[in-house]
C-alpha cells in the first residue's frame, strides 16, 4: 500500500498533472478570490510553456549527469554487470510479450556491450514498478533482449520482485554480498542509485547510459515548447524528488 501511495503522489507532483492541477485549482477560485485564480492559471501556462522548452530542461537534467562517464572497459575489473530496470511497455493488446521501454532497452544495450568485452554474468534487476499494472516486469523483458543480442541463457540472471531501486540494491546484498558490480542504468539515475547500493555495503562501478542533456547551439528553436523537453523535465524533476524522499527517510 506504501509503495502505490508514494507511486500515485509523485505522479500527481510532476508535470503536467500537477501544472494541470494548479490550473484547475486557479479556475475554481475564480468564482471567490478572482485574482489568485488567476494568478494560479497563469503560473500553470508559465510552467507549461518553461519545463516544454530546452534550456530549462537541459538545465534540470544536466547535474544530475554531470560528472558520469563510461567506463574505459580495458581496465574494469569486476565479477558481476547489474541493470536496473526502466520500466517496460505492455503489448498484450496486440497479443504480443511486454517489451523495454527507451530507458530499459538503452540500458540493457549498454550492458550488452559491456559483456561482449568482459563476459562476466549479468543480473537484471526491476520488478512491477506501475502500480497501474503490477503484474509487469521491468526485468523480463530486458532479459530478453539480452538473450536476443547473444547473451548466453547461463550468464542472464532476472531479479523481477525489485518493485524500486532501493529493493534492487538489498535484493543485490542478499544475493552477492562481497561482489564487485558494474551498475548500468541511465545517467540521470546514477547518483541516486550508486549512492543506495553503496549504503547496503556494495562496491559498485558506474556505467551511465541514455544521456540527455547535451550541448547545442541556442536557436529560436530553443523557443517553441515540445513534447520531448517536457518529458525530460518530468524524468529531472522525478529524480531530484526521489533523492529527498530517501534523504528525509534517511535511507542515503
Amino acid at each position: 500500500m506504501s509503495f502505490i501511495f508514494t507511486k500515485t503522489l509523485l505522479f500527481l507532483l510532476l508535470p503536467p498533472a500537477s501544472i494541470l492541477l494548479l490550473m484547475f485549482l486557479g479556475f475554481l477560485l475564480m468564482w471567490s478570490h478572482r485574482l489568485l485564480g488567476r494568478l494560479l492559471i497563469t503560473a500553470g501556462f508559465i510552467l507549461l510553456y518553461g519545463l516544454s522548452i530546452g534550456p530549462v530542461s537541459d538545465a534540470l537534467i544536466a547535474p544530475l549527469e554531470a560528472g558520469w562517464r563510461p567506463l574505459a572497459v580495458k581496465d574494469v575489473k569486476a565479477d558481476l554487470i547489474v541493470v536496473l530496470g526502466g520500466g517496460a511497455v505492455d503489448l498484450s493488446v496486440l497479443g504480443l510479450e511486454p517489451v523495454p521501454n527507451s530507458g530499459s532497452l538503452e540500458r540493457v544495450v549498454a550492458a550488452v556491450k559491456l559483456y561482449r568485452s568482459l563476459h562476466i554474468p549479468m543480473v537484471i534487476t526491476g520488478g512491477a514498478g506501475d502500480p497501474v499494472r503490477p503484474e509487469l516486469s521491468d526485468a523480463d523483458p530486458m532479459a530478453r533482449v539480452a538473450l536476443d543480442l547473444g547473451v548466453p541463457k547461463k550468464h542472464v540472471m532476472v531479479d523481477n520482485s525489485s518493485f524500486n531501486t532501493l529493493a534492487s540494491a538489498r535484493n543485490m546484498k542478499a544475493r552477492f554480498s562481497g561482489k564487485r558490480m558494474v551498475l548500468v542504468t541511465s545517467a540521470y539515475h546514477l547518483k541516486r542509485s550508486v549512492a543506495m547500493f553503496q549504503k547496503q555495503g556494495l562496491e559498485v562501478l558506474p556505467q551511465p547510459s541514455g544521456f540527455q542533456s547535451a550541448p547545442r547551439d541556442r536557436t529560436f528553436h530553443d523557443a517553441i515548447p515540445r513534447l520531448e523537453f517536457l518529458h525530460i523535465s518530468s524524468i529531472a524533476i522525478s529524480e531530484r524528488l526521489s533523492l529527498s524522499w530517501y534523504r528525509f527517510k534517511k535511507d542515503l
